[in-house]
């Protein structure tokens, strides 16, 4: 998977590696949480972390381009309708309702607008992969972070024999 850019999200990348950043980089097969966490052993649970975290990584980077990509195509459609506006000769019988209507009809916008509606799908589809990403991180976190206590609890029991 890589990431998808439009071409504002794309100028934006361009521009934070023309900086020397990194952005970042492409991810294997989307992790899996088990139903069960303490089945996994430790190194597996680790692995499991690092592979979450990178992918939240990949996911927010998806989810600020598909951002940065929704607004250019907001942008874009109100543009073109304020354009479309201005060039029409009103008058005092024109009812601003029935200008609009035209305005919203028009093949130009109603393109747009129907692209504008899939690029802001997308962007609240990866908006809930980044959110499950977080979640999912947390929870292994947490299982990491009950392991090492009580692992220290362990060592602090028999070091008192």
């Amino acid at each position: 998977m890589t990431l998808k850019l439009g071409e504002s999200s794309q100028k934006a990348v361009d521009e934070l590696l023309s900086q020397g950043f990194s952005i970042a980089q492409q991810q294997d097969d989307y992790p899996l949480m088990p139903r069960d966490l303490t089945e996994l052993d430790s190194e597996q649970l680790s692995l499991l972390f690092s592979r979450l975290t990178a992918w939240s990584n990949y996911v927010a980077t998806q989810l600020s381009a598909a951002q940065i990509d929704e607004r250019a195509a907001e942008k874009t459609l109100d543009m073109t309708s304020a354009k479309l506006m201005v060039s029409r000769e009103i008058t005092k019988n024109d009812k601003v309702a029935a200008l609009k209507a035209a305005i919203a009809s028009d093949p130009t916008v109603m393109k747009l607008s129907d692209n504008l509606d899939n690029i802001y799908a997308y962007r609240k589809m990866i908006e809930v992969m980044f959110h499950n990403l977080e979640r999912d991180t947390a929870l292994v976190s947490r299982e990491l972070t009950r392991r090492s206590s009580d692992f220290r609890a362990i060592r602090k029991d028999k070091s008192s024999w």
